[in-house]
């Protein structure tokens, strides 16, 4: 998120080093999650980055949501004394004029949710119901999962409390709600490019699936996962783990899960050089796909939907990285799928990447140039915000780069290119 955040304005890690100031090398430790900033320091990049808060709401509810990983006893009831109504008080009114003055201002959401806190006492606490839409909410993809994480954290949070004191008959039902949101905030912290506090996420939205009895939702957290981690370059016995892991969940019931599992599985294995298996996994999710509920296949809309233009998005990549002579025609197949009209971005990055698989195809065939400027083109043509799935790739791009090549025009300004901040890239 810090890194997205420094990139949207454009600065280098020098040029905020010496504004907080520290040495550059730190910030860059505290951009990869090597190292946890200090609340201080998250303030001052906050004001030099001009987030609104935005930073420093994020540092502050993701330090709590760690304290609380290590909670296991119930939140004090809240009490309505007139001392703490009258802080309240003036928390509120304190934050309403920054409110008016500035935008929203960070103290102002504290205070809220101490008001709400009290209301509830009195008309009783939030519904399971209501709390069930909104991880639905949450997994749609209407917004960019990077923006998601401050707010998301910040309800994972409020859901802790309400877990914890939830009526036996309900417990299970609380526990999949922390489940579902617990992996969103895994997704979106990956997709933001911090792999350590994700790689730490997921390992929780796994265990709270699992405390849930949710065997089916424990395989899509696994299946997606392994995915993400394929992006991340992260060792593939960790990948085949997490592959393995989904398929023992379901026990071969065709859902999201499973199919999601055989398209991890076909990339891991064509990055291990093993085409045959790889194609192998690819026809499982072939199979898999044809029995799937008619509602997983329609749910364009969600992250735990699979409609065709996934089938051919996988497709698309392994015929890519296996150099597969009908990797052009899955291409364009994968590309005609997606829905025509105006695109929402998560939708535009999505065939962006199968464009970025034509660039690397392109390239295979010896013809560079046209491979590069085809890449860039697709690059270029992006809305704002880059995910890791989108950084991978684009790398891979320049991979599939004869060595020799690699140091020469256009390589060379393409790896140049890859290096500006998104909005400098034309």
């Amino acid at each position: 998120m810090l890194r997205l955040e420094r990139e949207r304005t454009g600065m280098g890690l020098r040029a905020v080093a010496a504004a907080i100031p520290v040495d550059y090398s730190q910030v860059g430790k505290w951009e990869r999650g090597v190292h946890r900033p200090p609340a201080d320091a998250i303030k001052k990049i906050d004001t030099i980055l001009n987030t609104n808060g935005r930073l420093a709401n994020l540092h502050a509810a993701m330090t709590e949501l760690v304290e609380l990983r290590a909670y296991n006893t119930k939140p004090a009831t809240v009490s309505a004394s007139s001392g703490e109504m009258d802080e309240i008080r003036r928390q509120l009114l304190s934050g309403l004029v920054t409110l008016g003055a500035a935008g929203p201002a960070a103290h102002i959401f504290g205070a809220l949710d101490n008001l709400r806190n009290l209301v509830d006492d009195r008309v009783g606490s939030s519904q399971l119901s209501e709390w069930q839409e909104l991880a639905w909410e949450y997994a749609l993809i209407v917004r960019d999962r990077v923006d998601v994480i401050t707010d998301l954290s910040q309800d994972l949070l409020a859901l802790q409390r309400l877990t914890m004191a939830a009526p036996p008959g309900e417990a299970r039902d609380w526990e999949r709600v922390n489940a579902r949101m617990t992996f969103l905030l895994a997704f979106s912290l990956g997709q933001a490019g911090n792999e350590r506090e994700s790689r730490r996420w997921w390992a929780s939205a796994r265990r709270s699936a699992a405390r849930a009895d949710d065997p089916e939702f424990l395989g899509t957290i696994n299946a997606i996962e392994a995915v993400q981690a394929l992006y991340e370059k992260r060792p593939i016995p960790v990948v085949m783990a997490r592959v393995d892991a989904a398929i023992a969940a379901v026990q071969g019931r065709p859902c999201r899960a499973l199919a999601g599992a055989y398209g991890a599985k076909a990339h891991a294995l064509v990055l291990l050089g093993d085409q045959v298996g790889a194609l192998a996994a690819m026809e499982e999710q072939a199979r898999v796909f044809e029995q799937l509920p008619a509602d997983v296949v329609q749910d364009r809309a969600s992250l735990y939907g699979w409609p065709v233009e996934r089938l051919l998005h996988t497709r698309s990549l392994i015929y890519t990285l296996a150099g597969h002579a009908g990797a052009a025609a899955a291409q364009e197949e994968a590309l005609a799928a997606y829905p025509v009209g105006p695109a929402p971005a998560a939708q535009a990055r999505q065939t962006a990447q199968v464009r970025l698989h034509q660039a690397i195809t392109v390239i295979q065939r010896g013809a560079i140039t046209d491979g590069i400027e085809h890449a860039r083109s697709a690059l270029t043509a992006l809305p704002p915000g880059r995910t890791s799935y989108l950084r991978h790739l684009a790398g891979t791009v320049l991979e599939s780069v004869p060595a020799v090549e690699r140091a020469r025009p256009p390589a060379a300004e393409y790896r140049a290119y890859l290096q500006l901040p998104p909005g400098e890239r034309e």
